[in-house]
């Protein structure tokens, strides 16, 4: 009885020097999930003060892109979480062996999409980072090397677009013939309509994509004079 209860006033102790002891450092965490990927949440890249355009577009690009594949990651961990737990519920009583092979096989598949999300999200973070890092840079001072890229890049997403621009705008040359020959044809005012409505539709892309020209231009122009 004595040994006892020597044993439960020093379990009383350690406690509390361990919270004592917390005040003056942080705990560490330990992860004992048994999960093959990791999906704790990770402080977000402090994007570069940049005045360039084109590194704010970068940033923010890159940044959408790994919270897109970082959320599909924590979304599935969720799922799998839960699929864990539906299949210790199953084992928990007899009978459920076909039910349990069901979630079993989920589960693979799920750790198998964790594991693509996964396999996206640290390229695409390494992408964000080394960006972050090059607009850092020029945002001290214009880099010769980081200038000539920067311009590469731009010239590249210039020639993208308006290859986007000429796509657009032969669609709606082609809906605006299909429009004249609906109409030659007597078509109901109906059918007409449909097709005038989709007209505009091609129009306000053409608009957006004329719109991305100039944006990309003015970078252009203001990577120019910074360089």
């Amino acid at each position: 009885m004595m040994k006892k209860r020597l044993i439960t006033l020093l379990a009383v102790l350690f406690l509390i020097t361990a919270c004592g002891q917390g005040t003056t450092a942080p705990a560490t965490k330990t992860d004992t999930s048994d999960n093959t990927a990791d999906t704790k949440t990770e402080e977000k890249i402090v994007p570069a003060e940049s005045s360039l355009e084109y590194c704010k577009m970068i940033l923010k690009t890159l940044q959408a892109k790994v919270n897109t594949y970082d959320r599909q990651a924590k979304i599935i961990q969720t799922n799998i979480d839960d699929t864990k737990k539906k299949i210790a519920d199953l084992k928990a009583t007899t009978g459920n062996e076909e039910k349990i092979l069901e979630e079993q096989q989920d589960l693979d598949d799920l750790n198998a999409r964790l594991k693509d999300a996964q396999a996206n999200l640290a390229p695409a973070k390494k992408e964000l980072a080394d960006a972050n890092t090059k607009c850092s840079k020029m945002a001290k001072k214009a880099d010769k090397t980081l200038c000539n890229e920067f311009k590469a890049d731009l010239q590249e997403r210039i020639q993208q677009a308006q290859s986007t621009l000429a796509k657009e705008e032969a669609n709606l040359a082609n809906i605006k013939r299909q429009y004249d020959a609906a109409k030659a044809a007597d078509k109901s005012s109906e059918f007409l309509a449909s097709i005038d409505e989709e007209s505009e539709k091609k129009s306000l892309d053409i608009l957006k994509a004329k719109n991305n020209i100039d944006n990309l231009g003015q970078m252009t122009t203001q990577l120019e004079e910074y360089c």
